[in-house]
């Protein structure tokens, strides 16, 4: 070997060696950027919520938390195990239901939904089920609520566990679903109607995106993907796209016209009705009484709003300024298909909030306890009703 090919050779190493070094360093960067954000994201407890009593505790233990999930078969995901003052779930996701009655003849109710029926924005005694048990409990009746709610989760989601327990022969005397947030939701952030949480639905697609018929340079393509999913900096990269993809720039506006907004509110209505008419028609065949509320949105709401509340729901419109007219065209797509529902227990609690003056709101979706216990109320009323 003379010397110039032995100096190109040592260049070529050297080189590469840098390139490795940088990238390494990138991800290294990307992920303390990632875990950052993500800490940051999830734990921007609105003012409303510092300022309740609970306030100081609940950001801490939201904190050490950040709402975590994992893969859990037939729903895609659930809620980590924690544990701590105001924030306790178990291994199964399930959070702790406050005023319950754990005698072994004690009615079951579960309660399905969202993270407003998990209860993001309230401690564990303050959720609307932990209310719901107190009230049903206070007369010498015994009552279990367990609290199924999951963050992000929309109602096929509920559907499918719902559906899953009764299999396992879990079935309680009452189900209730409490839905339409996040049916919404996974439309306004990016993903299409019927579907999961879009960040979610992008990790989720990769499991299920094999090999098979492809061709060798599908095949490059599709591991190197896969590698690249698994790094930090990837997925900084993507979400920054669909952060300028969704953001409220003029150009991206005016791509959401009518003919979307009509197209997917049709999409979403569709599916929240058919979800809730086999929620109905499950429980009937397995001898379960099946409630189903449309939740209220504050987004949308007539309620006389505080400064405060004023202030979170603004900091919503400003990033969507179509997504209100799409929440209201969408439910009222709802409200049209209910009549599909005879006469089970289809109830539209969309404006249950709206003649209280006090402050219920602790952001743009979630309640306060005092929301949180006009909900318990309502459905105290219902379970009464259709207990006739």
């Amino acid at each position: 070997m003379n010397y110039f090919s032995f100096k190109l050779k040592k260049t070529f190493v050297f080189s590469a060696f840098l390139v490795l070094l940088l990238l390494i360093l990138i991800e290294v960067a990307a992920i303390i950027i990632e875990k950052v954000k993500a800490r940051n994201d999830v734990s921007q407890i609105s003012p409303i919520i510092k300022k309740q009593s609970y306030g100081d505790e609940y950001e801490k233990d939201v904190k050490n938390y950040n709402w975590k999930k994992e893969y859990e078969k037939f729903v895609a995901f659930k809620e980590i195990g924690h544990i701590s003052k105001t924030i306790n779930i178990n291994k199964n996701g399930i959070r702790k239901t406050s005023g319950n009655c754990e005698k072994q003849n004690a009615k079951l109710i579960f309660v399905f939904g969202g993270s407003t029926t998990l209860g993001v924005a309230v401690p564990d005694s303050m959720t609307y089920p932990s209310y719901l048990a107190k009230k049903l409990n206070a007369n010498g009746k015994c009552y279990k609520v367990i609290n199924y709610g999951t963050g992000w989760w929309m109602s096929s989601q509920s559907s499918n566990k719902f559906s899953e327990l009764l299999r396992h022969g879990k079935v309680p005397d009452i189900a209730i679903f409490y839905e339409g947030i996040n049916d919404l939701d996974v439309v306004s952030y990016g993903g299409v109607p019927g579907g999961i949480a879009p960040y979610a639905e992008r990790i989720l697609s990769k499991s299920f995106d094999t090999f098979e018929n492809k061709t060798s340079l599908e095949k490059i393509k599709k591991s190197i993907k896969t590698f690249l999913h698994i790094t930090a900096s990837y997925r900084l990269a993507v979400a920054y796209y669909h952060g300028r993809k969704y953001s409220k720039s003029k150009k991206n506006i005016n791509k959401i016209d009518d003919e979307y907004l009509n197209k997917s509110a049709n999409a979403v209505s569709n599916i929240f009705v058919e979800n809730m008419q086999q929620n109905h028609d499950i429980g009937n065949r397995h001898g379960v009484k099946v409630l189903t509320a449309l939740q209220p949105f504050p987004l949308i709401s007539n309620k006389k709003l505080t400064v405060d509340e004023k202030i979170a729901i603004q900091n919503r419109i400003d990033i969507r300024p179509w997504e209100g007219k799409f929440i209201k065209i969408t439910y009222n797509k709802i409200l049209e298909k209910s009549d599909q529902f005879g006469s089970r227990c289809f109830y539209d609690m969309s404006k249950i909030l709206d003649d209280n003056e006090t402050e219920l709101f602790a952001e743009a979706e979630h309640l306060l306890p005092t929301g949180n216990e006009i909900i318990a109320e309502s459905f105290y009323q219902k379970i009464l009703a259709c207990d006739k």
